[in-house]
């Protein structure tokens, strides 16, 4: 039942919720994170519970994004090749190493590596990257054997780890979610050279090849393609061309809400699923799940909404919530203000959440004054709440056509009634042109 918001549990674990909260308040689907979990965990946790939902007792769905968005949270640390990706890695590296070799039935020394890598990630001239790597197959992993040492050495934070399609596939496959992602060649919205983002684009199209291929439990995991291209619609096209033909069950749009103006943004989702005016195989078709990346904002779940999108992931509702801030329909409240020091009503209005029910604006504010860390998962649990029933009142309007007037309501009241009540602020540009234009109404009125 879509369109769905996926709450980001990137460790297998939503900070701050017992294992019964999460159940409770996630009645579809979570989402995890393949990088961190063969980090901190060893494959072998996993088959022993036949998947992840087992071992963490969650008896919802589950995806798990293949560890590409990592080239952007750790973009200083990593080198693309051809072959996959190179992390200077911000864990101790035994655990992935050691589940790597278990993926390829390898019995590996861990050693300390030593090599050097250049942080230069312009990747101009990825096929000689790719030969003077040439000791990286493809389902290899850079370990540094040192002949002259006979004793196990400790293995610190900083090693270089390979990250391939394959990879990423296997690991996904043993760590069992419903879905899983190909890997991609992801790089920020903001990247100015075009010439870096069509390298991307066509990359992440070669590695999609490799993750099918790699894909070994067809029967109880979909993979989904993940559409690149910037903030350039003909390689957005050149994307969605080549992906769709792949016959997935699912299309993901990503490299967006990285900063780009929201116009942009925009133009670009809406430019994907619209067939009314694209080709065939340039347009996300309608029967399959379409997921934008990396959305949480309420406004920006709706827009995509309308555009025919299904799934959304943000951890902005739970990493708001550690900043004493909830969320509303009309716009963000801020629990820490003194303004809500007596304010003896709940966060939202009817709503159902055990946090509204049992706690005021008020109470709320005491915790916080007091810097109690119960606060946290409060609005932890807030927020989730309000964002999945947020979801379900929109699938509630698409059901009954009723769909206009909710987009009219919620605009209103989070861009009316939100900037009357001191939760919503004008962007300083948008203000000015606001300025500008009735300045200009009252010449023409002189």
């Amino acid at each position: 039942m879509t369109p769905i918001f996926m709450p980001v549990g990137t460790k297998s674990c939503i900070k701050g919720l017992l294992s019964e909260e999460v159940e409770n308040l996630c009645k579809y689907i979570i989402l995890s994170n393949t990088y961190h979990l063969s980090n901190i965990y060893e494959m072998d946790t996993f088959k022993k519970n036949k998947n992840i939902n087992n071992f963490i007792k969650f008896p919802n769905s589950m995806l798990t994004d293949s560890g590409g968005f990592q080239m952007v949270s750790l973009s200083k640390r990593i080198k693309i090749l051809e072959e996959g990706i190179i992390f200077n890695n911000i864990y101790d590296s035994y655990n992935i190493k050691k589940n790597i070799d278990y993926l390829m039935g390898r019995t590996t020394n861990y050693y300390t590596n030593n090599t050097n890598y250049s942080n230069d990630n312009s990747n101009n001239n990825s096929n000689n990257n790719s030969n003077n790597n040439s000791n990286i197959g493809t389902d290899s992993v850079n370990v540094l054997d040192n002949e002259s040492s006979t004793d196990k050495m400790y293995l610190s934070v900083g090693e270089d780890i390979l990250l391939t399609p394959e990879i990423s596939i296997r690991l996904q496959n043993y760590i069992g979610a419903d879905i899983i992602m190909a890997l991609d060649d992801v790089r920020s919205a903001l990247e100015p050279d075009i010439k870096k983002i069509e390298e991307a684009t066509d990359r992440t199209n070669r590695w999609l090849v490799r993750c099918i291929k790699s894909h070994k439990n067809k029967n109880n995991q979909t993979l989904f393609g993940i559409i690149q291209g910037g903030l350039n619609i003909n390689l957005r096209n050149k994307s969605m061309d080549f992906i769709i033909r792949q016959k997935l069950n699912g299309y993901a749009v990503g490299g967006l809400c990285g900063g780009e103006q929201k116009k942009k943004f925009i133009e670009i989702i809406h430019h994907c699923s619209n067939e009314k005016v694209n080709k065939k195989y340039n347009y996300l078709p309608i029967n399959k799940c379409r997921y934008i990346m990396g959305i949480g904002y309420i406004i920006d779940i709706l827009l995509c909404s309308i555009f025919g999108y299904d799934m959304y992931d943000c951890v902005y509702p739970t990493r708001t919530a550690r900043f004493n801030t909830a969320l509303s329909f009309d716009g963000t409240i801020k629990l820490k203000q003194s303004q809500y020091k007596y304010d003896f009503t709940p966060i939202v209005k009817h709503c159902k959440c055990y946090v509204c029910v049992k706690y005021t604006k008020a109470s709320i504010h005491m915790l916080i004054s007091k810097k109690n860390p119960i606060v946290n998962i409060l609005l932890t649990i807030h927020n989730i709440f309000f964002t999945l029933h947020f979801c379900y009142l929109m699938r509630v309007s698409i059901f009954t056509n009723k769909i206009d007037y909710f987009v009219t309501t919620v605009l209103y009241n989070n861009f009316v009634i939100g900037l009357k009540n001191g939760n919503y602020k004008i962007p300083d540009n948008d203000k000015n042109r606001l300025d500008i234009n009735h300045s200009q109404q009252l010449n023409e009125n002189d």
